[in-house]
């Protein structure tokens, strides 16, 4: 009986799927023993019986060809992650829930902590559970990927947990958290402060006019609004009055942004942006998303390297605005950095490698070296120490960088209500340009070419 079926498997091997033979047009005198000897002799398992039995009942040619067996998908790890550790206080304007991943995006309530308060601690990866194909092959799963903090600054890392060794402002930066302190201005800043340049947050409890500068070594938030002004940030920037740049000045931040809205912004942030209003005739890239769910963008330009959700784009004044998708060129010169500096790193430990084996060499054969070689090994393996530690800084800089290079196509750009014409679309090296309006829709890369989907 077994010249009157075919197996037929996917790609993925998950699937085996029964079918007739060529020339062979019913299944009259098949019964289950038969199909079940066929399946056990190409080594199927996963058998599902039942359908088996509702074919041979109705002996229907047109179930064919018929899925018969299916396997299982591994289920890859889970990512470890930093877990929050600080106490939920409602009563507290500083702090974030407890048992919660620690993520500062989501407030305008930067957490504040006493020395020695346990701050969060690092939840190992998981390591998932391997799938199996449908001739009963084991299919690997992916063990999660650890989490690697960084010692930040005022920190104390003890068994994959981390304390506070000041009292002060928690604030992350690429997988580095750090306790700052505080310099909080109770009002507008004025000729009185000045500029500022702070190694910890600051805080403005009024607005930031035209022409002042500050920069910070952690976060900055700002109750009152922003005009043309410099505002540098190592961490994140929070605003709570909006930023009306006035194609002046800069907001630069090596986390996240949060604003009511932009207009006539010069913005640059490694991490996400959210604007709860609108971005009006600014330029912007970010490193991250661009979140705008109640408003528009409009005009300017506005970049994103992992995609951006808005309500509408563009007006129908039909005013030409640029939405870009993928990986700045900021991003790619800090690869490009990152990696020249790694070459010359290896290269120096390679002739140093070579200096201290000469004289390691000689002291073996001979049991000698004279006063001036002694104390070139002695430089040179301290030399070697730091070089060895210049590398590792390097290669977890380029593993940081490496989260902004996805897939371009798993990128996309939704749109709430409306993408007006005279929209332009970049995704990398794909361009469109919109010349109708569409509604409720996904914009993203398939088949080498710019789509536009409805949102289903």
């Amino acid at each position: 009986m077994s010249d009157k079926f075919v197996i037929k498997v996917t790609a993925n091997k998950l699937e085996a799927y029964l079918d007739l033979a060529k020339d062979v047009y019913d299944i009259l005198d098949i019964t289950k023993e038969d199909v079940m000897r066929f399946l056990q002799e190409n080594n199927i398992v996963g058998i599902n019986e039942n359908v088996i039995d509702d074919l041979l009942l109705t002996r229907d040619v047109k179930k064919l060809p018929l899925l018969v067996a299916t396997g299982q998908q591994p289920v890859n790890g889970e990512d470890g992650y930093l877990q929050s550790e600080i106490e939920k206080n409602d009563n507290s304007s500083n702090e974030v829930n407890k048992k919660e991943p620690l993520n500062l995006r989501h407030v305008l309530k930067i957490p504040s902590v006493s020395k020695g308060q346990l701050i969060a601690r690092v939840v190992p990866p998981t390591e998932g559970k391997h799938g199996i194909d449908v001739f009963g092959k084991e299919i690997s799963a992916k063990y999660g990927k650890a989490f690697r903090v960084r010692q930040g600054k005022n920190i104390e890392i003890k068994d994959d947990s981390i304390y506070a060794l000041i009292d002060g402002q928690v604030n992350i930066v690429n997988k580095q958290i750090n306790v700052l302190p505080i310099f909080c201005v109770n009002g507008d800043l004025d000729l009185k402060v000045g500029n500022i340049d702070f190694i910890g947050n600051v805080e403005i409890r009024g607005s930031v006019p035209t022409g002042y500068t500050i920069k910070a070594g952690g976060d900055v938030k700002i109750n009152g609004l922003v005009e043309g002004a410099i505002i540098e940030a190592e961490g994140s920037i929070y605003i709570l009055g909006g930023v009306a740049g006035m194609s002046r000045g800069l907001i630069k931040a090596g986390g996240n942004l949060r604003t009511s809205y932009l207009n006539q912004a010069n913005v640059n942030v490694a991490g996400d942006i959210e604007v709860t209003s609108s971005i009006m005739h600014s330029i912007c890239s970010s490193g991250g998303h661009i979140v705008c769910q109640q408003g528009s963008i409009i005009g300017g330009q506005v970049s994103a390297c992992k995609g951006i959700e808005v309500k509408d784009v563009g007006n129908h004044m039909h005013t030409r605005t640029e939405i870009c998708i993928g990986v700045s060129q900021e991003i790619l010169a800090k690869e490009f950095q990152s990696r020249r500096q790694l070459t010359e790193l290896l290269q120096s430990k390679e002739k140093l490698t070579v200096i201290l084996q000469k004289l390691t060499e000689k002291y073996r054969e001979t049991g000698n070296l004279s006063m001036r070689e002694i104390e070139v090994l002695q430089k040179q393996k301290v030399t070697e120490a730091t070089l060895a530690e210049q590398i590792k800084q390097v290669q977890m800089e380029l593993d940081d960088l490496q989260d902004y290079f996805g897939d371009i196509t798993e990128n996309k750009i939704t749109i709430k209500n409306t993408l007006y014409p005279n929209t332009h679309l970049h995704f990398g090296k794909y361009k469109l340009v919109t010349n109708r309006s569409y509604h409720h829709v996904h914009v993203f890369v398939d088949n080498s070419e710019i789509v536009v989907n409805p949102i289903l």
